[in-house]
């Protein structure tokens, strides 16, 4: 962990352009908290804390959060970096679309992800994955409607994956 991030910010670091930001990333665990999964919140920000400690000690300018389809695991993350600095976060869900409805994998509606995001005060509030341009385009939209004064960032996909006959 220690050297992978510390060679990763070294490596943004060097790369980046004079005036430019470089965000340490951190994405999720891809194991679900208690009661729904096996993990605790403390074993997931023990692990969390050694990544936010080394990327804030090798200099990022921000925390970049992102990929989260459960809004307690993003707030458990946000926690630990939180205490290890006071750099701006980035904050990124994943969401479904479900008609005019917005909601994670986990089931929690976008105002409610809004809702906490806010009380956290993150410095933007973004959205990645899962959705097509013309969904990000309507999840945009809802956002406006809760009146959220946090900047947005969102990055959708191509489309959903499918199957075909090719061996790729």
């Amino acid at each position: 962990v220690i050297e992978i991030n510390l060679m990763a910010v070294d490596l943004a670091r060097e790369a980046c352009p004079p005036g430019r930001l470089v965000a340490g990333n951190i994405g999720p665990s891809g194991k679900f908290l208690e009661p729904m999964g096996t993990c605790s919140k403390e074993e997931l920000q023990e692990v969390y804390y050694q990544q936010a400690k080394v990327l804030e000690r090798g200099g990022v300018d921000l925390f970049s959060l992102e990929t989260f389809c459960d809004l307690e695991e993003a707030v458990c993350i946000i926690e630990v970096v939180r205490q290890v600095s006071k750099r701006p976060l980035m904050v990124s869900l994943t969401f479904r679309k479900d008609g005019d409805r917005f909601h994670t994998i986990m089931g929690q509606e976008l105002e409610e992800c809004i809702t906490t995001l806010e009380k956290e005060e993150v410095a933007v509030i973004g959205s990645n994955c899962a959705l097509t341009p013309e969904d990000m385009t309507s999840l945009a939209k809802a956002v406006k409607a809760l009146n959220c004064q946090i900047p947005l960032a969102l990055k959708p996909c191509a489309g959903r994956p499918k199957r075909s006959n090719s061996q790729y």
